[in-house]
């Protein structure tokens, strides 16, 4: 079985998120920093929030 880990990698992280809980019940948790900031993945930025947040917290 092979390893996932890389030999030598291009950086540490591939994205970075700052994800805050929703206000309200209404709205969903969203990202309040990204960085790269020109990061295209829409699947990973939309994913990651609810992964952060799965469930109302109230």
């Amino acid at each position: 079985m092979g390893s996932r880990i890389k030999e030598s990698p291009d950086s540490t992280f591939e994205v970075y998120l700052e994800v805050a809980h929703p206000t309200t019940h209404s709205s969903g948790p969203e990202v309040q920093r990204q960085f790269p900031e020109d990061y295209t993945d829409q699947d990973t930025l939309q994913t990651v929030p609810k992964f952060c947040f799965p469930f109302s917290m109230d």
